[in-house]
């Protein structure tokens, strides 16, 4: 049994109790000035009941047991939080490179990693991040795959982007696209570029692969 005077409060009497490392369950005793009786606080390692202090036991054993003993309430805090992207994270990407250094980011890949993916050196990857110079058509098929999306804006309700979307997912040039509907490449350019419309031959045939 541990006695304080009466000018010590409960915080104080817990700081006690942690100085001390009172790690059995212990009784301790502070005089009230306004009841004139002693109030006891029994600890229990991290939970404690305050009571007017009578002679005669709370409960069996004593201090022995825990049963019947209301926990303080606890609030117990816990927040996970990543790690931030570094800063050159692109936000709002706009080339290829943009759209392949954000993804390859988002999934905490190497350079090298993505290389593999599509088929290209560690160096190809690295000057598409920094825009030097822009993928051939031809890998455009496995950067969409790794993408997820086609990194263009194209509108599909007009031939001109159905074209440009058809080219872009097979990895076709328009010259090889020319070929596919027996005209040459600038015919399939001026095509996309909206200046002139494929005759109705040419145009039943190209509904029909798009």
């Amino acid at each position: 049994m541990v006695s304080f005077s009466r000018n010590v409060s409960v915080c104080e009497c817990m700081i006690y109790i942690l100085r001390h490392r009172l790690v059995k369950p212990s009784r301790i005793s502070i005089p009230d000035d306004q009841c004139g009786q002693a109030v006891v606080l029994i600890f229990y390692l991290d939970i404690f009941e305050m009571h007017l202090a009578r002679g005669y036991i709370l409960y069996p054993g004593d201090c022995k047991i825990r049963r019947g003993i209301h926990a303080l309430p606890c609030l117990r805090f816990e927040r996970q939080t990543g790690k931030p992207m570094p800063i050159s994270y692109p936000e709002s990407p706009e080339s290829i490179g943009d759209h392949i250094r954000k993804k390859r980011m988002e999934l905490k890949l190497l350079q090298k990693d993505v290389a593999r993916i599509c088929g290209v050196s560690e160096d190809c990857i690295t000057n598409w991040e920094k825009n030097r110079n822009m993928p051939q058509i031809q890998y455009y098929p496995r950067i969409s795959n790794f993408l997820g999306y086609l990194p263009f804006d194209v509108d599909l309700t007009t031939l001109s982007g159905k074209l440009k979307a058809h080219r872009n997912i097979n990895g076709l040039s328009q010259k090889q696209l020319g070929k596919i509907v027996c005209v040459d490449g600038a015919t399939v350019c001026s095509w996309e570029l909206e200046e002139n419309k494929p005759h109705k031959a040419i145009l039943a045939k190209l509904d029909m692969m798009l």
